[in-house]
């Protein structure tokens, strides 16, 4: 808002070195301000927008893998742009290499450090 304003006033110093009158400068810079202020709302709406609907595909991608991790005690956390996958308690081997197996072909790939498998979700 604060560029807006800036920009507003060095419009009018030009317009009145072109001789404009104070009123008309008045009428042009609120009419600018209206214009940026219903650009910005625009932007924002849109944005919005955007990150509903980037969270609903992150639930999906969340649902998916719970079905495909049926009977398997799993731990599942959404971040901003990843879904973690761990196991949520210790397990047996085999159930241990079936979990391995479904997260390679899944193609989550292994966080070594947080020692959880990950999903980026763009």
């Amino acid at each position: 808002m604060k560029g807006d304003l800036e920009k507003a006033a060095y419009y009018a110093k030009i317009l009145k070195s072109k001789g404009y009158e104070d009123n008309e400068i008045q009428k042009i810079i609120e009419h600018y301000e209206k214009y940026a202020e219903e650009k910005r709302r625009k932007w924002e709406e849109e944005k919005r927008k955007r990150e509903e609907a980037h969270l609903r595909k992150l639930m999906e991608e969340k649902e998916k893998l719970i079905q495909e991790f049926n009977g398997l005690p799993i731990a599942i956390d959404v971040k901003n742009v990843a879904i973690e996958v761990k196991l949520a308690r210790y397990v047996d081997k085999n159930t241990f290499n079936e979990f391995m197996t479904r997260c390679k072909k899944l193609g989550l790939r292994f966080d070594a450090k947080k020692k959880v498998w990950v999903r980026f979700i763009v």
